[in-house]
Protein backbone atom coordinates (compact mmCIF):
# COMPACT_ATOMS: atom_id res chain seq x y z
CA UNK A 1 0.00 0.00 0.00
CA UNK A 2 1.34 3.38 -0.70
CA UNK A 3 1.96 6.27 2.10
CA UNK A 4 -1.32 7.29 3.73
CA UNK A 5 -1.99 11.13 2.40
CA UNK A 6 -4.19 13.79 3.86
CA UNK A 7 -6.40 13.77 0.67
CA UNK A 8 -6.36 11.45 -2.58
CA UNK A 9 -5.70 13.41 -5.57
CA UNK A 10 -9.08 13.11 -8.33
CA UNK A 11 -8.91 13.19 -12.01
CA UNK A 12 -11.97 14.78 -12.93
CA UNK A 13 -14.01 15.80 -16.43
CA UNK A 14 -14.56 19.60 -16.42
CA UNK A 15 -16.34 22.32 -18.02
CA UNK A 16 -19.22 20.04 -19.39
CA UNK A 17 -16.67 17.28 -21.25
CA UNK A 18 -17.72 14.33 -21.12
CA UNK A 19 -15.11 12.21 -23.19
CA UNK A 20 -11.47 12.79 -23.45
CA UNK A 21 -8.44 11.14 -24.85
CA UNK A 22 -5.12 11.61 -23.26
CA UNK A 23 -1.27 10.54 -24.44
CA UNK A 24 1.85 10.67 -22.49
CA UNK A 25 5.03 8.58 -21.32
CA UNK A 26 4.60 6.71 -18.09
CA UNK A 27 8.07 8.19 -16.76
CA UNK A 28 6.44 11.35 -15.83
CA UNK A 29 5.56 12.85 -12.39
CA UNK A 30 2.20 13.06 -13.81
CA UNK A 31 1.09 9.95 -12.24
CA UNK A 32 3.37 9.17 -10.04
CA UNK A 33 1.14 8.61 -7.03
CA UNK A 34 -1.81 7.01 -5.97
CA UNK A 35 -5.27 8.60 -7.62
CA UNK A 36 -8.42 8.17 -9.23
CA UNK A 37 -10.46 9.11 -11.77
CA UNK A 38 -13.99 10.10 -11.54
CA UNK A 39 -15.01 8.49 -14.79
CA UNK A 40 -14.37 5.16 -16.63
CA UNK A 41 -11.36 5.11 -18.37
CA UNK A 42 -10.14 2.12 -21.44
CA UNK A 43 -6.11 2.77 -21.10
CA UNK A 44 -3.95 1.06 -23.93
CA UNK A 45 0.21 0.07 -22.59
CA UNK A 46 2.17 0.61 -25.39
CA UNK A 47 6.28 0.65 -25.82
CA UNK A 48 7.06 -1.19 -23.04
CA UNK A 49 6.05 -3.40 -19.53
CA UNK A 50 5.33 -1.89 -16.23
CA UNK A 51 3.35 -2.87 -12.68
CA UNK A 52 -0.01 -1.62 -12.52
CA UNK A 53 -1.38 -1.23 -8.99
CA UNK A 54 -5.14 -0.83 -8.41
CA UNK A 55 -6.93 -0.55 -4.70
CA UNK A 56 -5.61 -4.14 -3.09
CA UNK A 57 -4.73 -5.42 -6.58
CA UNK A 58 -1.48 -5.95 -8.43
CA UNK A 59 -0.79 -6.55 -12.52
CA UNK A 60 2.28 -7.44 -14.09
CA UNK A 61 1.09 -5.16 -17.85
CA UNK A 62 2.79 -6.27 -21.07
CA UNK A 63 2.95 -3.49 -24.00
CA UNK A 64 0.15 -4.25 -25.72
CA UNK A 65 -2.75 -4.49 -23.01
CA UNK A 66 -5.73 -3.10 -22.41
CA UNK A 67 -6.85 -1.48 -18.98
CA UNK A 68 -10.21 -1.35 -17.91
CA UNK A 69 -11.34 0.95 -14.93
CA UNK A 70 -14.31 2.16 -13.72
CA UNK A 71 -14.64 5.60 -11.18
CA UNK A 72 -13.57 5.63 -7.98
CA UNK A 73 -10.81 2.69 -8.16
CA UNK A 74 -7.34 4.22 -6.44
CA UNK A 75 -4.77 3.44 -9.25
CA UNK A 76 -1.29 4.30 -9.81
CA UNK A 77 2.16 2.81 -12.13
CA UNK A 78 5.48 2.10 -11.19
CA UNK A 79 8.39 0.11 -12.33
CA UNK A 80 7.74 1.00 -15.98
CA UNK A 81 10.19 0.38 -18.35
CA UNK A 82 11.79 3.31 -20.56
CA UNK A 83 9.21 3.86 -23.79
CA UNK A 84 6.15 2.81 -22.30
CA UNK A 85 3.40 4.87 -22.91
CA UNK A 86 -0.01 5.59 -21.66
CA UNK A 87 -3.04 6.28 -24.01
CA UNK A 88 -6.63 7.22 -22.08
CA UNK A 89 -9.56 7.18 -23.19
CA UNK A 90 -12.39 8.08 -20.42
CA UNK A 91 -15.97 8.73 -20.85
CA UNK A 92 -18.59 9.59 -18.41
CA UNK A 93 -21.96 6.95 -17.99
CA UNK A 94 -24.29 9.27 -19.58
CA UNK A 95 -22.82 8.46 -22.81
CA UNK A 96 -24.30 4.65 -22.45
CA UNK A 97 -28.20 6.61 -21.38
CA UNK A 98 -28.25 7.99 -23.92
CA UNK A 99 -28.08 5.93 -26.04
CA UNK A 100 -24.94 6.65 -28.45
CA UNK A 101 -23.38 3.03 -27.96
CA UNK A 102 -24.36 -0.64 -27.98
CA UNK A 103 -25.02 -1.11 -24.36
CA UNK A 104 -25.08 -4.86 -25.75
CA UNK A 105 -21.27 -4.18 -25.73
CA UNK A 106 -21.26 -3.68 -21.79
CA UNK A 107 -22.32 -7.88 -21.17
CA UNK A 108 -18.90 -8.81 -22.69
CA UNK A 109 -16.52 -6.30 -21.06
CA UNK A 110 -15.35 -6.21 -17.33
CA UNK A 111 -14.27 -2.97 -17.20
CA UNK A 112 -18.40 -2.63 -15.94
CA UNK A 113 -17.35 -4.77 -13.43
CA UNK A 114 -16.59 -2.13 -10.75
CA UNK A 115 -15.45 -4.52 -8.27
CA UNK A 116 -11.79 -4.26 -9.93
CA UNK A 117 -9.93 -3.21 -12.55
CA UNK A 118 -9.62 -5.39 -15.42
CA UNK A 119 -6.29 -6.01 -17.68
CA UNK A 120 -6.57 -7.45 -20.97
CA UNK A 121 -3.58 -8.99 -22.84
CA UNK A 122 -4.21 -8.13 -26.66
CA UNK A 123 -2.16 -9.93 -29.26
CA UNK A 124 -1.77 -10.52 -32.82
CA UNK A 125 -4.27 -9.03 -34.96
CA UNK A 126 -6.28 -8.00 -32.22
CA UNK A 127 -3.37 -5.88 -30.12
CA UNK A 128 -2.80 -4.66 -34.11
CA UNK A 129 -6.23 -3.50 -34.81
CA UNK A 130 -6.47 -1.51 -30.68
CA UNK A 131 -2.70 0.26 -31.38
CA UNK A 132 -4.35 1.31 -34.22
CA UNK A 133 -7.59 2.44 -33.17
CA UNK A 134 -5.92 4.25 -29.69
CA UNK A 135 -3.32 6.25 -31.98
CA UNK A 136 -6.26 7.06 -34.39
CA UNK A 137 -8.55 8.45 -31.59
CA UNK A 138 -5.94 10.16 -29.84
CA UNK A 139 -4.82 11.98 -33.60
CA UNK A 140 -8.59 13.37 -33.95
CA UNK A 141 -8.73 14.28 -30.75
CA UNK A 142 -6.00 16.50 -30.53
CA UNK A 143 -7.58 18.00 -34.13
CA UNK A 144 -10.94 18.42 -33.19
CA UNK A 145 -11.04 19.10 -29.53
CA UNK A 146 -11.17 23.07 -28.60
CA UNK A 147 -8.26 24.08 -25.87
CA UNK A 148 -8.90 24.61 -22.73
CA UNK A 149 -7.96 26.85 -19.96
CA UNK A 150 -4.77 25.48 -18.50
CA UNK A 151 -5.30 22.32 -16.14
CA UNK A 152 -8.70 21.37 -17.63
CA UNK A 153 -9.39 19.01 -20.28
CA UNK A 154 -10.24 19.98 -23.76
CA UNK A 155 -13.80 20.00 -24.27
CA UNK A 156 -15.28 18.26 -27.62
CA UNK A 157 -17.81 20.46 -29.42
CA UNK A 158 -20.86 18.07 -29.64
CA UNK A 159 -21.08 18.38 -33.48
CA UNK A 160 -17.89 16.49 -33.44
CA UNK A 161 -18.20 14.14 -30.53
CA UNK A 162 -19.82 11.48 -32.83
CA UNK A 163 -16.41 10.85 -34.50
CA UNK A 164 -14.68 10.33 -30.64
CA UNK A 165 -18.05 8.18 -29.45
CA UNK A 166 -17.39 6.11 -32.92
CA UNK A 167 -13.62 5.59 -31.77
CA UNK A 168 -15.32 4.31 -28.43
CA UNK A 169 -17.31 1.97 -30.01
CA UNK A 170 -15.07 0.25 -32.25
CA UNK A 171 -12.54 0.16 -29.45
CA UNK A 172 -14.87 -1.46 -27.17
CA UNK A 173 -16.62 -3.92 -29.57
CA UNK A 174 -12.36 -5.13 -30.45
CA UNK A 175 -12.19 -5.32 -26.54
CA UNK A 176 -15.41 -7.98 -26.55
CA UNK A 177 -13.44 -9.54 -29.17
CA UNK A 178 -10.69 -10.31 -26.51
CA UNK A 179 -12.62 -12.50 -24.56
CA UNK A 180 -14.95 -14.36 -27.38
CA UNK A 181 -14.10 -18.11 -25.74
CA UNK A 182 -15.53 -17.03 -22.32
CA UNK A 183 -18.99 -15.11 -24.14
CA UNK A 184 -22.19 -15.42 -22.65
CA UNK A 185 -25.08 -17.89 -23.46
CA UNK A 186 -27.59 -16.21 -25.73
CA UNK A 187 -30.18 -14.51 -23.47
CA UNK A 188 -33.87 -14.14 -24.77
CA UNK A 189 -35.54 -10.66 -25.21
CA UNK A 190 -36.65 -10.40 -21.54
CA UNK A 191 -32.92 -11.48 -20.17
CA UNK A 192 -31.23 -9.27 -22.31
CA UNK A 193 -33.36 -6.37 -21.01
CA UNK A 194 -33.07 -7.12 -17.73
CA UNK A 195 -29.61 -7.51 -18.21
CA UNK A 196 -29.16 -4.16 -19.89
CA UNK A 197 -31.22 -2.52 -17.52
CA UNK A 198 -29.02 -3.87 -14.31
CA UNK A 199 -25.37 -3.36 -16.35
CA UNK A 200 -27.18 1.00 -16.48
CA UNK A 201 -27.77 0.74 -12.69
CA UNK A 202 -24.24 -0.46 -12.03
CA UNK A 203 -22.43 2.09 -14.33
CA UNK A 204 -24.61 4.90 -12.79
CA UNK A 205 -24.16 4.22 -8.83
CA UNK A 206 -20.84 3.41 -9.00
CA UNK A 207 -20.37 6.77 -10.58
CA UNK A 208 -22.17 8.33 -7.75
CA UNK A 209 -21.60 6.23 -4.70
CA UNK A 210 -20.86 9.00 -2.79
CA UNK A 211 -23.78 10.94 -3.05
CA UNK A 212 -25.66 8.49 -0.97
CA UNK A 213 -28.63 8.76 -3.53
CA UNK A 214 -32.07 7.16 -3.06
CA UNK A 215 -33.06 3.78 -5.07
CA UNK A 216 -35.62 6.05 -6.55
CA UNK A 217 -32.93 8.50 -8.26
CA UNK A 218 -31.60 6.13 -10.45
CA UNK A 219 -35.18 4.28 -11.10
CA UNK A 220 -36.09 8.29 -12.17
CA UNK A 221 -32.71 8.15 -14.29
CA UNK A 222 -33.18 4.81 -16.13
CA UNK A 223 -37.31 5.52 -17.04
CA UNK A 224 -38.47 2.32 -14.68
CA UNK A 225 -39.98 2.08 -11.67
CA UNK A 226 -38.33 1.85 -8.18
CA UNK A 227 -40.35 -1.79 -8.13
CA UNK A 228 -39.56 -3.33 -10.81
CA UNK A 229 -36.09 -1.88 -10.86
CA UNK A 230 -35.73 -4.05 -7.70
CA UNK A 231 -37.50 -7.03 -9.19
CA UNK A 232 -34.87 -6.65 -12.10
CA UNK A 233 -31.28 -5.77 -10.35
CA UNK A 234 -32.06 -8.77 -7.61
CA UNK A 235 -33.25 -11.36 -10.79
CA UNK A 236 -29.92 -10.41 -12.18
CA UNK A 237 -27.68 -10.27 -8.89
CA UNK A 238 -29.58 -11.69 -6.41
CA UNK A 239 -29.03 -8.46 -4.23
CA UNK A 240 -31.36 -5.35 -3.85
CA UNK A 241 -30.25 -2.73 -5.79
CA UNK A 242 -29.85 -0.95 -1.63
CA UNK A 243 -27.54 -3.81 -0.65
CA UNK A 244 -25.46 -3.15 -3.64
CA UNK A 245 -25.50 0.68 -2.87
CA UNK A 246 -24.49 0.12 0.64
CA UNK A 247 -21.57 -2.51 -0.23
CA UNK A 248 -20.08 0.48 -2.61
CA UNK A 249 -20.36 2.83 -0.14
CA UNK A 250 -18.46 0.31 2.46
CA UNK A 251 -16.03 -0.09 -0.92
CA UNK A 252 -15.49 3.89 -0.98
CA UNK A 253 -15.08 3.93 3.13
CA UNK A 254 -12.32 1.74 2.68
CA UNK A 255 -10.48 3.52 -0.03
CA UNK A 256 -10.31 6.48 2.38
CA UNK A 257 -9.62 4.94 5.42
CA UNK A 258 -6.81 2.77 3.09
CA UNK A 259 -5.23 5.40 1.12
CA UNK A 260 -5.65 9.21 3.15
CA UNK A 261 -4.80 10.43 6.14
CA UNK A 262 -8.22 11.95 6.95
CA UNK A 263 -8.98 11.32 10.62
CA UNK A 264 -12.14 9.07 10.70
CA UNK A 265 -14.20 11.74 11.50
CA UNK A 266 -13.67 13.13 8.35
CA UNK A 267 -13.93 10.00 6.77
CA UNK A 268 -17.19 9.81 8.27
CA UNK A 269 -18.55 12.79 7.17
CA UNK A 270 -17.17 12.77 3.62
CA UNK A 271 -19.86 9.99 3.14
CA UNK A 272 -22.20 11.47 5.05
CA UNK A 273 -23.08 10.06 8.42
CA UNK A 274 -24.03 12.06 11.41
CA UNK A 275 -20.96 11.27 13.19
CA UNK A 276 -18.32 8.55 13.57
CA UNK A 277 -19.70 6.95 16.02
CA UNK A 278 -22.81 5.74 14.23
CA UNK A 279 -20.26 5.40 11.01
CA UNK A 280 -18.07 2.99 13.08
CA UNK A 281 -21.10 1.08 14.02
CA UNK A 282 -22.46 1.11 10.64
CA UNK A 283 -18.88 -0.14 9.12
CA UNK A 284 -18.34 -2.74 11.47
CA UNK A 285 -21.23 -4.70 11.11
CA UNK A 286 -20.56 -5.32 7.73
CA UNK A 287 -16.77 -5.56 7.53
CA UNK A 288 -16.00 -7.23 10.93
CA UNK A 289 -13.25 -4.84 11.56
CA UNK A 290 -13.34 -1.65 13.04
CA UNK A 291 -12.34 1.63 10.96
CA UNK A 292 -9.00 2.25 13.30
CA UNK A 293 -8.10 -1.69 12.82
CA UNK A 294 -8.35 -0.71 8.88
CA UNK A 295 -6.38 2.02 8.84
CA UNK A 296 -3.93 0.75 11.53
CA UNK A 297 -3.30 -2.76 8.59
CA UNK A 298 -3.23 -0.53 5.74
CA UNK A 299 -0.25 2.08 8.16
CA UNK A 300 1.85 -1.43 9.21
CA UNK A 301 2.26 -2.35 5.31
CA UNK A 302 5.90 -1.11 3.57
CA UNK A 303 5.59 0.59 0.09
CA UNK A 304 7.58 2.20 -2.21
CA UNK A 305 5.15 3.92 -3.60
CA UNK A 306 5.09 7.51 -3.00
CA UNK A 307 2.32 10.35 -3.09
CA UNK A 308 2.06 13.58 -5.07
CA UNK A 309 0.03 16.18 -6.62
CA UNK A 310 -1.70 14.72 -9.41
CA UNK A 311 -2.02 17.54 -12.51
CA UNK A 312 -4.71 17.44 -14.93
CA UNK A 313 -3.26 16.67 -18.84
Amino acid sequence: MPRLAPLLPEIVLQDGARLFVAAYPLHTPTMGGPHRYTFYTLAWLSGGAATFRCDSERFEVAAGSLVCLAPGQVQWWEDEEPGAQLTLLGFLPEIFTGGALDVRLLTDLPLFQPDGAAVMAAPGEAGAALARLFAQVWTRYQQSADPGPSGTWRILPRQRESLMLAYLHAILAEAALLDASNAPAPLTLAQSADLRLTRLFRIHAVSGALERRPVTYYAELLHVTPDHLARVVGRVTGKSPSAWLQERLLLEAVRLLTFTARPIEQVAEALQFPSATQFSQWFRARSGQTPRQVRQGAASIHTSASTSETQHF
